[in-house]
């Protein structure tokens, strides 16, 4: 599966999603989701080349980027974080789509 290092005010969370939802073609991922837990927290939410979006609780607003996914790529079924910068954050690692188009 993966498991992501999440960096935000110097404190760094490690998160191994048990939600995986990659929709889209392999090798052409339309829009990814990243949970801990259906509806929990954390999220981290994926349009490549559009959005990014990371929510490590449920209360406040969530980091995001609405104008790129720099430092995020998605191939061979696998989305990798490459000290991607959503917001405040910094997300590093790399997670494995499912197969087929969710999991």
């Amino acid at each position: 599966m993966g498991t992501l290092a999440i960096t935000l005010d110097g404190e760094t969370t490690e998160f191994t999603p048990e939600v995986v939802r990659c929709e889209g073609e392999p090798g052409a991922l339309a829009h990814l989701e990243l949970r801990e837990s259906e509806d929990g927290f954390p999220l981290v939410e994926v349009v490549p080349d559009e959005f990014a979006m990371v929510k490590l609780v449920a209360e406040g607003g969530p980091e995001k980027n609405e104008r790129g996914t720099d430092g995020i790529t998605a191939r061979d079924a696998a989305v990798t974080f490459a000290d991607a910068e959503i917001g405040d954050a910094v997300v590093s690692g790399t997670v494995d789509c499912p197969t087929g188009s969710e999991g």
